[in-house]
């Protein structure tokens, strides 16, 4: 084996990772090689993360290799920076599995060696990592606290690329929260920083994050303009997939202010880029909203036509929450055109793909849809049953309710369950008053027989008194 030199070897990761020939797959290659081919120790902790950071989102198993090689042997060599790495590395790959427990405690195992090392760059992606993990996990707060270390370090350190991260981050914490206004300020920063380093796809999302958030705060016009702007962008690059998503965005904001055939022409443009890319997801969803926006117009049945398209293709993608949003939003159609039999069917499988995959909204809806069909076809025991489910998974769902709200809410409950109990009492009296109805009928005849029974005995007895009377008085 031959020992690269360390200036030799930096020039070499550097050139590999700058030369605009080489693809993913041919730097990891070179990387490798590299590898193989050195016997200095740190060089291979920093040449196993680099490998380690590529593989990540590709090949799990590959990467845990790599970056616990990197680990072992910086801890080995006292190497604290690679040390570090190396947990940032194993981070991310858990991220990527979806375990974020265990990417935060990777982290920040990783963010207490870079701040005892002064590592203030990789401290703050760390940071990052750490703020969009606990976003991802929807812990708002923490995520913040994270987050706007980073955005100091990144300030004072004039990182505009890790910047640009945090303002995306931050905006989009406080928007979750419903913090439209602060989401906003940090939004526009996003976006003026990716316009100073001419990062047109960061440019792009901060114009449709900011878009987005004009919408939530009623301000339509202002939502367009930027929404325009994101297709005009998109046009301009070529980019057909933010063309589509941009004609998405104004179909729904035309949905908002009732210009409802607009909305139908942008989501018609938009799908039939979507199907031209085979973007199904998107597909599905623009199908969906097609779908609403002929619901809002009254045309039931188109309406049902593009939700029923939705849902196939959210059932071929094996999307079962799209799929589950998609059986609630029919069931609920055929309520509307009063088809109870058929509302149940989609309903309860709608049920079923919610509880299936925990996805309690939709279980919510799903439970308040089949009490609406039970009662509309009078069966009210069954209706007041999953009514009764509703409001208990709706009092578990309420985050956070101000006292009055809560006491509404529960008044609106307990209302609408006294309404199912007296349809309920209501039927059976119904039941009780026709059968009293046809006793009476039935006592007012056997009266009226009764009567003319003892009319005819009497009669009968009277008519025996005169013969008996007469042939007394007969002479013999």
């Amino acid at each position: 084996m031959y020992r690269i030199a360390p200036h030799s070897f930096f020039l070499c990761l550097l050139w590999l990772w700058t030369h605009p020939g080489f693809t993913q797959e041919s730097v990891m290659d070179s990387l490798k090689t590299v590898l193989d081919g050195t016997e200095e120790a740190s060089s291979q902790v920093i040449l196993n993360n680099a490998l380690a950071r590529e593989l990540s989102d590709i090949d799990n198993q590959k990467a845990l290799y790599h970056a616990g090689e990197a680990l072992k042997i910086a801890r080995e060599i006292d190497f604290p920076q690679g040390e570090a790495s190396a947990l940032s590395n194993l981070g991310d790959i858990a991220y990527y599995q979806d375990a974020y427990q265990d990417a935060i405690s990777f982290y920040l195992q990783a963010y207490t060696l870079f701040k005892k090392t002064e590592d203030k760059i990789p401290l703050g992606y760390t940071l990052n990592d750490l703020g969009l993990t606990y976003f991802i996990l929807s812990e708002y707060d923490s995520a913040q606290v994270f987050l706007k270390e980073a955005e100091v370090l990144f300030s004072q350190n004039k990182d505009l690329d890790g910047l640009k991260d945090t303002y995306n981050y931050l905006g989009s914490s406080y928007y979750f929260q419903a913090d439209y206004e602060t989401a906003l300020d940090y939004y526009l920063k996003f976006l003026k920083v990716s316009e100073s380093i001419s990062d047109k796809n960061s440019t792009f999302l901060a114009i449709n994050n900011i878009g987005n958030i004009y919408k939530k705060l009623d301000n339509q016009d202002k939502a367009l303009t930027y929404f325009r702007r994101g297709l005009q962008m998109s046009k301009q690059t070529n980019n057909e997939l933010g063309i589509a998503q941009s004609l998405t965005n104004m179909g729904a904001v035309y949905d908002d202010k009732q210009a409802y055939r607009e909305s139908l022409n942008a989501y018609e443009e938009a799908l039939a880029i979507f199907e031209k890319l085979d973007e199904k997801n998107y597909g599905a969803i623009t199908l969906n909203n097609m779908g609403e926006v002929h619901r809002k117009m009254g045309d039931l049945d188109k309406a049902l036509e593009y939700h029923l398209r939705s849902m196939r293709i959210r059932e071929e993608i094996e999307d079962k929450k799209g799929a589950a949003s998609s059986l609630n939003s029919i069931g609920v159609l055929y309520l509307k055109k009063k088809d109870a039999k058929q509302a149940l069917i989609y309903l309860k499988r709608g049920l079923r793909q919610a509880i299936q995959i925990g996805a309690k909204e939709f279980e919510k809806e799903a439970y308040e849809g089949i009490s609406e069909a039970y009662a509309l076809s009078d069966n009210f025991q069954q209706a007041y049953k999953f009514h009764k489910r509703f409001v208990e998974l709706q009092d578990s769902l309420r985050l956070s309710s101000s006292d009055l709200t809560d006491v509404l809410n529960r008044y609106d409950a307990n209302k609408r369950e006294m309404n199912f109990q007296i349809a309920e009492l209501r039927k059976e009296l119904e039941h009780s008053q026709q059968a009293n109805t046809r006793l009476t009928g039935f006592l007012w005849i056997l009266g009226i027989v009764f009567v003319l029974c003892l009319g005819f005995f009497f009669l009968n007895r009277y008519k025996k008194t005169q013969i008996t009377a007469k042939v007394s008085s007969d002479p013999t």
